[in-house]
C-alpha cells in the first residue's frame, strides 16, 4: 500500500513545517544559555557563630576589691569531721578546765586582751580571721582589706570580726608545701589543692577578676598552705565557689569568656614589664 508524502511527514515528525540546513539547538543548551543570561546575585551567609559583644579589651587591676568565695562541704570532709569532733571531745574538756594565769594573752590574730580573771571568759574578742598579707609596699589584713604602708599602723588596726577569747595556746601549724594542679572545662578553671581535712572555719579563698588569695589549715589542724595566684585570664567571682573534701581542696571559677586558658597564672615577665 502506497502512503502520500504529507503521511510519511506525519508519521516520521510530530509537525509539519519547511525543510532547513540549520541544525536546531539542543534543549540542554537552550536551558544553558538562559542560565548564563540572567542576572547574578551574591547571597552572603550569616556566620555560625556570632561574636562576643562583651569581650574584655584591657585587663582588670589586680588590686580590685576582692569578694569571699563561697565555701561547699563536701560528704567525705563532714564525716571525717564528726568522728574527729567525737574522738577530740575529752581532751578538748581537759583544756578547757586548764588554769589561765593572770596576764595571759589572747590567742587571736589583732586582739590585744590578756586575761585578768573569770569575767575575761564571757569577755568580747575583736579578732582578725583572715591573715596577714604584704604586696607592694602595703599591708593589711586578708579579711578586711584596710591597707597601710606604716606597719606600727597596720599591727594596731582593730579586729573585723567578734568572737570569744582564747587563752591555752593551740599546737602551731606548719606551712608546707602541696601539690596544686588545675583543669579547665569550656566555661570554668578549677583549681585542686591536695591538702587534706582543711578545717572549714580556718579556710579562706578570696577572688577578684584577676587574682585568686588562698588561705587554709588542713591536716586536722597540724599544717597551713597559703598562696595568692594571679590568674591568667578573667574571672567571674560572684559565680565562682570552693569546694572542701577530705582528700582535697578545689576552687572552681567561672571564666569571664569561654575559651581555653594557656596557663593557669598570668606570666611573671608581663607582670614586671
Amino acid at each position: 500500500m502506497m502512503l502520500s508524502k504529507a503521511g510519511l511527514a506525519v508519521r516520521n515528525g510530530c509537525t509539519v513545517g519547511f525543510h532547513s540546513n540549520v541544525k536546531p539547538l539542543e534543549p540542554e543548551k537552550q536551558q544553558q544559555q538562559k542560565c548564563q543570561q540572567e542576572p547574578m546575585y551574591q547571597v552572603q551567609a550569616e556566620p555560625i557563630h556570632k561574636p562576643l559583644t562583651t569581650i574584655i579589651k584591657t585587663r582588670p587591676s589586680d588590686e580590685e576589691s576582692m569578694l569571699d568565695l563561697k565555701a561547699n562541704i563536701g560528704a567525705s570532709l563532714r564525716t571525717h569531721l564528726e568522728k574527729l569532733n567525737l574522738n577530740s571531745s575529752e581532751s578538748s574538756a581537759l583544756v578547757e578546765d586548764g588554769e589561765v594565769k593572770i596576764g595571759t594573752s589572747c590567742n587571736n590574730r589583732g586582739c590585744k586582751s590578756s586575761y585578768q580573771g573569770e569575767d575575761s571568759h564571757t569577755e568580747k574578742c575583736a579578732f582578725h580571721p583572715g591573715v596577714p598579707v604584704f604586696h607592694e609596699g602595703m599591708k593589711f589584713w586578708s579579711c578586711c582589706q584596710r591597707k597601710t604602708s606604716d606597719f606600727d599602723a597596720f599591727l594596731n588596726q582593730e579586729g573585723c570580726d567578734v568572737g570569744t577569747h582564747v587563752w591555752h595556746k593551740t599546737k602551731a601549724s606548719e606551712e608546707k608545701q602541696v601539690r596544686v594542679d588545675w583543669h579547665q572545662t569550656p566555661t570554668t578553671v578549677c583549681i585542686s589543692i591536695f591538702a587534706k581535712n582543711a578545717q572549714p572555719d580556718k579556710v579562706q579563698v578570696q577572688a577578684n577578676q584577676v587574682k585568686c588569695q588562698v588561705s587554709l589549715v588542713y591536716d586536722d589542724g597540724s599544717s597551713t598552705y597559703n598562696k595568692t595566684f594571679l590568674l591568667r585570664e578573667a574571672i567571674i567571682p560572684s559565680s565562682s565557689e570552693v569546694r572542701l573534701l577530705a582528700t582535697k581542696v578545689e576552687i572552681v571559677m567561672k571564666k569571664y569568656e569561654s575559651f581555653s586558658w594557656s596557663t593557669l597564672e598570668y606570666p611573671v615577665n608581663n607582670i614586671l614589664s
